[in-house]
């Protein structure tokens, strides 16, 4: 998902019609086009691409209970989703003319839907965490405003999502023993009950998650928003300046070494109203001091200054000691060295680990783990309870071992003649150490 821009993207809902007596059939086309990027694209080629994306669908419903969600040509994959009831999305992606030219790899789109699927979903997801169900905008008197605001998401999201480093979509968690987090989570106790109004906190440091008390899928989302790739300065990388007319995602006021994020700022007071999934849109305060990010989802209601300034008096009291007791052994396990590279993700609780010797995953590593992960869920074996591959190439041996469908581990040696066994022996030796708990019999 590393490499260059969007072709076109739109939104339609097949089941808006005109609302003028006598429609023409051009008026029964644009009526159905929510939005479409980009947006000085004749209006032919935007009636023929939803035209073509709405009879595939159709067409696929005849013979599927699945619904379509991928079409490959030479030079482009439209990727689609029923995003929400009658609404789609389809994005079409570019192939480029050479690897490095390409939105996404050559052996991303023949090998790995998961990622095609991922990039829609971060389209609408995050789209959603500031605004809310598409169908909450009425036709048609809100669709100019909703037209505005996915103009504006989308040039965002189409720079932003190249950027993209991490393979799997996941949380990176900061390394504290039992001690130092049993005192952090009394911190965090002591604020849930001293504010009665906070339903839900997150504590991110330095880009790793600490706590969180939200459901797994919307601490994905708010996790992903303030410190994707582990990068707790993504809100400032962004440069979104406050505009009350245009899609909120990104959009702050200041980044203060020591302050509210989202609550009372230089600005005012700025308190967004959040959508997230299993749990009712909740209002959100983030507080940031040093390396930390401490996020707060209050009842959706007006936050009163007053209330925020009890909320801060309490922080700066309380975020001292919790910065402490992180710091200290946090930079303890930094400063230490994996004696070899791999990967551990979790597709259980999202937990993903990423060796000091694999930061970053250069662009060939990064292919061939996703093709490797590939193998490994398509392959004949894949309902075992133990799935295991190694792969030699001119950049790498890769060795990757699935444990009953839900943990995977890729280990990364450099390139050598050795034979197959003696790469493996190494490797199993390593991993029945550090791993012992999860792979054994290797």
């Amino acid at each position: 998902m590393r490499g260059s821009a969007i072709s076109s993207l739109f939104v339609f809902n097949p089941t808006l019609k005109p609302l003028s007596e006598h429609p023409t059939e051009d008026e029964y086309k644009s009526c159905k086009l929510i939005y479409y990027y980009p947006e000085n694209a004749p209006l032919f080629e935007q009636h023929t691409h939803v035209g073509l994306a709405e009879g595939m669908c159709m067409f696929v419903q005849q013979f599927s209970d699945n619904p379509l969600e991928s079409i490959h040509t030479e030079k482009h994959t439209h990727i689609l989703q029923q995003c929400e009831p009658n609404i789609w999305l389809c994005i079409v992606l570019n192939h480029g003319d050479s690897p490095s030219e390409s939105f996404i790899r050559q052996q991303d789109l023949e090998t790995h839907p998961h990622v095609l699927k991922a990039i829609v979903d971060n389209y609408y997801r995050n789209f959603y965490l500031f605004h809310g169900p598409l169908t909450n905008f009425r036709y048609p008197e809100d669709f100019p405003h909703l037209k505005n605001l996915l103009s504006d998401y989308t040039k965002i999201f189409d720079e932003d999502q190249p950027k993209r480093t991490e393979l799997f979509e996941g949380f990176a968690y900061c390394p504290l023993d039992r001690k130092s987090y049993m005192n952090v989570m009394y911190g965090l106790s002591q604020i849930s009950f001293t504010h009665t109004d906070v339903l839900h906190t997150m504590l991110i440091y330095d880009g790793y998650i600490v706590n969180t008390s939200m459901p797994q899928q919307g601490s994905l989302l708010v996790y992903s928003y303030l410190a994707r790739d582990k990068n707790w300065r993504r809100l400032i990388d962004m440069k979104r300046d406050l505009n009350p007319n245009a899609c909120q995602y990104g959009r702050i006021a200041e980044y203060p070494k020591k302050g509210f994020v989202y609550g009372k700022n230089s600005a005012g007071i700025i308190v967004p109203t959040v959508y997230l999934p299993d749990i009712p849109p909740c209002k959100m305060l983030l507080w940031v001091q040093e390396n930390m990010q401490l996020v707060l989802l209050m009842k959706n209601q007006e936050v009163p200054e007053e209330t925020i300034e009890v909320i801060r008096n309490s922080l700066h009291e309380l975020c001292p000691d919790i910065i402490k007791t992180i710091q200290s052994q946090y930079q303890r396990v930094l400063n230490s060295e994996d004696s070899f590279k791999f990967l551990y993700f979790n597709n259980m609780n999202l937990a993903i680990k990423q060796s000091s010797k694999l930061n970053p995953i250069d662009d060939q590593l990064y292919r061939l783990i996703l093709t490797v992960s590939a193998q490994m869920r398509d392959s004949t074996q894949k309902y075992d309870s133990l799935v295991k591959t190694i792969v030699r190439t001119n950049i790498a041996w890769v060795m990757a071992v699935k444990v009953l469908d839900s943990r995977e581990i890729y280990f990364v040696l450099p390139p050598s003649t050795a034979p197959v066994n003696k790469v493996e022996e190494e490797i199993v030796k390593f991993a029945n150490g550090y791993f012992h708990t999860i792979f054994t019999g290797l």
